[in-house]
């Protein structure tokens, strides 16, 4: 019965799909990770130096110019629009050597702490109406999409700034 189980196992690895639900049983339609519906929490992105790295699509929160940014594989680019304002001195000064989840393509080379590598999903952010009334005491670099008035809303550690229609 065991070697029948493994024998199935290694079968069906392949078609194995990585979804990952957070706050909730199921994921909705083909995210790659998907949240819970009116959360009071968002993502928080890492706090790094922009020129401590280099993959296409990254997102983080500049400490050099306490903005969240975007590396679209030539120049990072702001998202913030403002400078915002973080303590620095929370950050440990280690570097997370070999640290990070990867979510889809399980050969990927990409590097960072959260790689979502799938072509045919996507991520879906943690959704809240009007984080910047909802979300007590956001963290510099907190990313979440208000459902209500459909925006990703960015958090600079100072102010939110607001990206759609």
């Amino acid at each position: 019965m065991k070697t029948l189980f493994i024998i199935i196992f290694i079968l069906s690895a392949p078609f194995i799909v990585a979804q990952v639900a957070i706050g909730k049983d199921d994921v909705e339609g083909s995210a790659v990770l998907d949240f819970a519906s009116n959360t009071q929490q968002g993502i928080i992105l890492p706090w790094i130096t922009e020129s401590s790295i280099a993959e296409t699509g990254s997102l983080i929160y500049s400490v050099e110019e306490k903005k969240v940014k975007f590396f679209n594989g030539s120049i990072w680019q702001d998202l913030s629009v403002k400078q915002g304002e973080v303590d620095t001195t929370e950050i440990d000064g280690f570097d997370e050597v070999g640290a990070g989840v990867l979510l889809g393509n399980e050969n990927s080379t990409l590097q960072g702490v959260l790689v979502l590598d799938d072509n045919s999903k996507a991520l879906v952010l943690p959704k809240s109406n009007q984080p910047w009334l909802n979300i007590k005491n956001p963290e510099a670099g907190t990313l979440v999409y208000d459902s209500e008035n459909k925006l990703i809303c960015i958090f600079n550690g100072l102010e939110w700034t607001f990206w759609g229609h």
